[in-house]
């Protein structure tokens, strides 16, 4: 017959078993088989994926104690230990696996085109991750996950163009990741406020997309006021001014598309300081270069369309220069050479216009 194993509120065990033990009262061998029948394990687990990372340790650590085999000081076992059924893992390590493995398999599925898999695949890792955040609300790495998946579920409803269903789910990600972060012990700078941010932005576009620009600025204006309170505690963290530096842009873009050439002419020039810090205290980091020379030719060309034509040469001409510095030191040349090809041709343009107003 079978033997039950049971360990209360943590797993449940049927096990076979044939063992045969021979030899004397100093020594003894063990040779046979156990067959686990069934089983599961179903006990949740108190994670938190930067302790285990960084502080692997028990709860609790159990005491120790000798080891205590009647009539034998020595058993060499030989034990076969096999199963008939898998054995099963059900608790909340278990669902985070696979709802993150969903979440993958749903983005590589977008990424080939097959939408109505994508949305099946978020759709069940979603339910999963929203279960376990219910569950341990204080946990985030869970709502990170969650968030992190709905994020990724928007854009993916709004390149569809199901504008209502993408604000939704953007909306909701926006909440779990500003949970996320207040739940955290230690705030740091790292991949919960960008992934805050990014939800933002997406919200911010599909506002923009759903003809909403009111509300696509107050997103975006969420997330540089949040950015400002970052850099007046830590002024010198580069990853907060070039999200900040992204917001703006992105804001400068909504008052632009809505005709407000002011408003977006202020948001461009404070993102290309941002941009101008990061470029000059950082010159051997490209990306930082990059970003400076597009600010600035976007904020030289918002210039021109004001007539504010010196003030338009000048900032085109900055944007010219990183772009020539990049070509000369970075491996991407052609890229930059293509890039420097409007400037030139813009600035060029523009003198023209200044001769033919002075003529």
């Amino acid at each position: 017959d079978s033997l039950p194993l049971e360990i209360p509120d943590t797993m449940a065990v049927l096990l076979n078993g044939d063992i045969q033990i021979s030899g004397n009262e100093r020594s003894a061998d063990a040779r046979g088989k156990i067959t686990i029948v069934e089983g599961i394990y179903y006990k949740d687990l108190k994670i938190s994926l930067l302790q285990m990372a960084t502080r692997p340790q028990r709860q609790v650590a159990p005491a120790p104690r000798p080891i205590s085999i009647p009539y034998f000081e020595k058993v060499n076992l030989d034990i076969l230990i096999d199963h008939r059924q898998p054995f099963a893992v059900q608790n909340n390590l278990a669902q985070l696996e696979i709802a993150n493995t969903r979440t993958r398999q749903a983005e590589l599925a977008a990424s080939l085109g097959d939408v109505k898999e994508a949305d099946e695949l978020y759709a069940a890792a979603i339910g999963s991750l929203r279960n376990l955040a219910e569950v341990a609300s204080t946990e985030s790495s869970y709502r990170q996950a969650l968030a992190t998946s709905l994020l990724n579920y928007g854009l993916l409803l709004c390149r569809e163009g199901k504008h209502t269903l993408a604000i939704a789910a953007l909306k909701e990600s926006l909440d779990h990741f500003g949970k996320a972060v207040s739940s955290k012990q230690e705030q740091d700078l790292s991949d919960l406020p960008r992934g805050l941010n990014s939800a933002r932005e997406a919200l911010a576009l599909a506002f923009v997309e759903g003809g909403k620009a009111t509300e696509a600025e107050a997103a975006i204006q969420a997330a540089i006021d949040s950015l400002d309170r970052v850099v007046a505690r830590d002024p010198d963290n580069a990853d907060v001014h070039e999200l900040r530096a992204t917001a703006r842009l992105l804001l400068a873009t909504v008052f632009e598309q809505s005709g407000r050439l002011t408003a977006a002419v202020k948001a461009c020039e404070e993102a290309t300081e941002d941009c101008r810090y990061l470029h000059e205290d950082f010159p051997l980091t490209h990306r930082y270069s990059r970003n400076f020379a597009a600010s600035a030719t976007n904020l030289g060309k918002l210039l021109f369309r004001m007539r504010r034509t010196s003030d338009s040469l000048q900032v085109l001409k900055e944007g010219l220069d990183a772009r020539l510095k990049l070509n000369g030191d970075s491996p991407y040349i052609n890229d930059y050479q293509e890039q420097s090809g409007p400037c030139l041709s813009t600035i060029g343009q523009e003198r023209n216009d200044l001769a033919l107003d002075e003529e």
